[in-house]
C-alpha cells in the first residue's frame, strides 16, 4: 500500500537543472510581524544580504516551506514588514528563477483563493502597491534533475502528524495560546526543533523512505541543518542523530538560529554543499558546513559489484 510520501512523490512535477545552472535551497525563515513572536527579525537583515548577493550571481532559488509565519501571523502583516524581502523573492520568480514549496506554516499559499484574499485585504488598506509582491502559488513539493540523479524536495510535515493531519488545530494552538506566550515570556519558538525525541523520530522516517526507495532527499521542517545524512553545527544536544549510513538525507535549517546564522543547501553543477550564513558587519561570511561530489551521493545507492 502507497504511503502518503510515495503518492506525493509520484505527482511531484520536475525541474530539469540545465548545464551551469547553480540552486540554493533555503527553509523555515517563518517570516512574520515583526512583533515580540517573530523569531525572522533577528536575521532579516542577513537574508536580505543574501538574496542581493545571490540574485545577482544567478542563482536559482528554493523556498522549501515555513517561509511566511501564518500560523501566528497574516499574510498582510508580513507584507509590510518585510517588503524588500518579497521584492527580491519576485525578482527572482520574474527571471524564471524561483521555486516554492510549501510547509505547514505557510500552507495557505498553495491556495489561489487565499492570495486573491490578500489582495483584496492590501487594497482596502490602501496598499495596493504591494500587491505585485505577493508570493506565487506554492507546490506541494518538487524533483530538481540533475545529470547524476534526482533530487525529491519537500517540507517534511508530511510525516508530521500534528503538523499535517491536525494542522488546524496545531494552528489554532500557535495562533491564540503559544504567540501571547511567547511575547509575554519572551522566548523563541522552532518547534519541532526544541522537541528533539519529535525531530530524531522525523528524521528516521525522512531517511528511511528514502533509503527503502533509493532516494536522495532535501527537506526542512526540523530546523536541525543536515549533510549527507549527519548533523551540522547544532545547539544543545551534541549532535545527537539516529544511524544514517547512506549520504541521501539534506535538510536545509533554518533561518531563525539564534547565533544569528541562516543556514542552506548549495548545488553547484556537479556538488552539493551545506551553507551557514553570517553577516560580520556589513560584510557577508559563508562558512562551509559540508561539501560532496553529487556522483558519490547517487553511488551510494547502487549496490556494489563483487
Amino acid at each position: 500500500m502507497k504511503g502518503l510520501l510515495d503518492r506525493l512523490y509520484e505527482k511531484t512535477p520536475v525541474y530539469r537543472v540545465k548545464p551551469g545552472e547553480k540552486v540554493l535551497i533555503f527553509s523555515d525563515l517563518h517570516m512574520g510581524d515583526g512583533g515580540g513572536s517573530d523569531d525572522f527579525k533577528r536575521n532579516s537583515g542577513l537574508y536580505l544580504r543574501i538574496l542581493e548577493n545571490f540574485y545577482h550571481l544567478g542563482y536559482h532559488l528554493v523556498l522549501l516551506g515555513d517561509i511566511e509565519e501564518l500560523w501566528e501571523d497574516d499574510l498582510v502583516e508580513v507584507l509590510l514588514t518585510y517588503p524588500e524581502i518579497f521584492h527580491w523573492h519576485r525578482k527572482f520568480f520574474q527571471e524564471g528563477r524561483l521555486h516554492r514549496v510549501v510547509g505547514n506554516h505557510d500552507i495557505f499559499t498553495e491556495e489561489r483563493r487565499f492570495l486573491k484574499r490578500t489582495a483584496d485585504k492590501l487594497k482596502k488598506i490602501g496598499k495596493e502597491e504591494l500587491i505585485p509582491l505577493l508570493p506565487p502559488l506554492s507546490l506541494p513539493s518538487l524533483k530538481l534533475e540533475f545529470p547524476e540523479g534526482e533530487i525529491f524536495l519537500f517540507h517534511g510535515h508530511q510525516l508530521d502528524f500534528l503538523s499535517n493531519s491536525l494542522w488546524k488545530l496545531s494552528r489554532f494552538f500557535v495562533r491564540y495560546l503559544w504567540k501571547p506566550l511567547q511575547i509575554l515570556l519572551k522566548v523563541t519558538t522552532s518547534s519541532p526543533a526544541r522537541v528533539w525525541k519529535k525531530r530524531l523520530a522525523l528524521e528516521k522516517k525522512y531517511y528511511q523512505w528514502a533509503e527503502k526507495r533509493k532516494k536522495v532527499i532535501v527537506c526542512g521542517h526540523t530546523h536541525r541543518a543536515m549533510f549527507a545524512s549527519r548533523s551540522g553545527k547544532e545547539e544543545g544536544h551534541g549532535g545527537r542523530a539516529v544511524p544514517m549510513p547512506l549520504p541521501i538525507y539534506f535538510n536545509s535549517g533554518c533561518g531563525i538560529y539564534t547565533d544569528g546564522r541562516i543556514t542552506a543547501v548549495e548545488i553547484l553543477p556537479g556538488t552539493i554543499k551545506l551553507l551557514a550564513f553570517y553577516l560580520e558587519g556589513n560584510s557577508l561570511r559563508v562558512e562551509v558546513l559540508g561539501r560532496e561530489k553529487l556522483r558519490n551521493i547517487f553511488s551510494s545507492l547502487r549496490p556494489e559489484k563483487g
